[in-house]
């Protein structure tokens, strides 16, 4: 379940937050996970629930195919 969790975190911090976004600060992966999280989190909540919400739909929606098992 860690790795799905890791995964999806990956995938938000790439789509909300760009490719090229990095933490300049030598950090452990659950640190960075929080900042991460803080960052998104700073950045989109001027956005409406609702519209954040299909916002993260539309990208897992796009990339589902990445998500499925063959």
């Amino acid at each position: 379940m860690a790795d799905n969790a890791q995964t999806c975190l990956n995938k938000l911090c790439d789509e909300l937050l760009g490719k090229d976004y990095y933490i300049a600060s030598p950090v452990g992966g659950a640190q960075a996970n929080e900042i991460i999280t803080d960052d998104i989190i700073r950045q989109y909540k001027k956005r409406t629930q609702k519209g954040m919400c299909g916002y993260i739909s539309n990208i897992f929606e796009v990339g589902d195919k990445a998500w499925q098992k063959d």
